[in-house]
């Protein structure tokens, strides 16, 4: 079981999208037994009361639709985009990525991640402090940033500050030093891909195909197995998948197996044998 911090509160910034608002720094308590939640659970209320400015719902809706789709690659009826709709998701975005060099401090941004559906503005002030992190993305909506510890033994909420908003702070530092050595060893490792296609290349001429790996789908994409939606978001080394499921299923429904290396998901209550396995 992984230790969690005896504190029972932390401190977080708010940026609004607005660039009028002020920035603030909050404080939340920590409820027992939801350390790791408490931030999310909070965050999602927040944004699944935001409104935005593209066109009317069904338009925003037609929107959210189509990307969904292109994700998936498949078609989404209307049964599933009114599951879909009504769950609101947290995409966090790694400004200071955990891990040895950083004592798997984590410093993220959360945002809304159906913003660009609902036609929310961009956030410059959250824009530009990604930019100065090395990570640069355009973000809209609000944005929320915290930090935390987590080594897959330890997982604690540590502050983060309103004085700590500043492109001269040492995390937003360090931030740009990894995230420049990061995009470095994807050259590096491009330049393996681009060599390990010469390789497939001679294998076909060696009739040697079969005995190379074929690449597996991408994290967050619909397993081709079954016709289900579901949705991941990650904050640290936690990953969560969200299944919409009927209203008839229960816990003893979903079967759930985490290992090192794969993640196995099931609902044994779907309609087809075909729609029950969700990942592997």
């Amino acid at each position: 079981a992984r230790t969690m911090s005896p504190r029972k509160s932390f401190k977080y910034v708010y940026i609004p999208c607005d660039p009028a608002c002020a920035m603030e720094e909050l404080t939340m308590e920590i409820p027992e037994g939801r350390e790791m939640e408490c931030l999310l659970d909070t965050l999602k209320e927040h944004f699944r009361n935001a409104s935005g400015t593209l066109g009317t719902s069904a338009e925003q809706k037609a929107l959210f639709r189509k990307q969904l789709e292109e994700q998936s690659g498949k078609k989404i009826d209307d049964d599933m985009m009114d599951i879909a709709s009504r769950m609101q998701m947290v995409q966090p975005v790694a400004l200071l990525p955990g891990g040895k060099a950083t004592n798997w401090e984590h410093v993220n941004l959360y945002v809304d991640d159906r913003g660009i559906s609902k036609g929310l503005r961009r956030n410059d002030r959250a824009c530009g402090l990604a930019l100065e992190c090395g990570a640069p993305t355009d973000i809209v909506g609000d944005a929320f940033l915290a930090r935390i510890l987590d080594d897959d033994d330890r997982f604690e909420r540590h502050d983060f500050t309103l004085d700590e908003m500043s492109s001269s702070a040492p995390w937003v530092k360090r931030a740009y030093t990894l995230q420049i050595a990061k995009k470095q060893n994807s050259g590096d490792v491009q330049e393996q891909i681009r060599a390990m296609g010469g390789m497939k290349d001679a294998a076909n001429v060696m009739n040697l195909q079969d005995n190379l790996p074929e690449p597996g789908p991408p994290p967050g994409s619909i397993d081709d197995t079954g016709s289900q939606l579901y949705k991941w978001s990650q904050e640290g080394e936690d990953v969560v998948v969200v299944v919409p499921v009927r209203e008839t299923t229960t816990k003893a429904d979903v079967k759930c197996v985490v290992k090192k290396d794969r993640i196995r998901l099931e609902v044994t209550d779907a309609p087809n044998e075909g729609e029950r396995l969700i990942v592997d």
